[in-house]
């Protein structure tokens, strides 16, 4: 039968338009294709920031969560112009909706350990200002007997004034 229908000029010439037609729209699908390439920035990040156990750290440095939290923001706008629907290229179907999903699940998971990790940085703070404060107040409170209790105090209050303007 393959005899036949090698020899049959039709079948040689509708075999050669069908193969140059899934070639076009093979090329029109990796060009198409292509613009998702930037997409790849989105998954590096989230992958990196896994591996590096980023949201394992907590951080003192507000700056780096904002700066993380802007690069989300920008990353969330850059996964919302991805279409929602399949896109046709020929005889081929580009499915882009899990892509869409899976990429806006990513910023999602570093933004909720920021959140995290915000929480518990602004815990420890606390815990250590109030810590702190008390030691502070058990010093002040005590009227000063001897010169050594005096300058302790002195000292107290001008750690305090300094801390005052850290937080300023």
């Amino acid at each position: 039968m393959q005899k036949t229908l090698n020899g049959n000029p039709l079948h040689m010439i509708n075999n050669e338009l069908i193969f140059d037609m899934v070639g076009k729209d093979i090329q029109k699908c990796k060009e198409y294709m292509e613009k998702f390439y930037v997409l790849q920035e989105i998954y590096d990040f989230a992958n990196d920031w896994e591996l590096n156990q980023r949201d394992k750290q907590i951080s003192t440095e507000m700056s780096f969560y904002k700066e993380t939290w802007m690069e989300m923001e920008k990353f969330a706008a850059m996964v919302e112009k991805v279409p929602n629907s399949n896109t046709k290229m020929g005889t081929i179907l580009v499915e882009t909706l899990s892509l869409k999903k899976y990429l806006s699940d990513l910023p999602k998971k570093v933004i909720d350990s920021i959140k995290s990790n915000v929480t518990n940085t602004m815990e420890t703070e606390t815990k250590s200002l109030r810590e702190e404060l008390s030691k502070t107040s058990e010093i002040l409170d005590q009227l000063p007997g001897s010169l050594n209790v005096y300058v302790e105090q002195v000292n107290t209050l001008k750690y305090v004034k300094e801390k005052n303007e850290e937080f300023s």
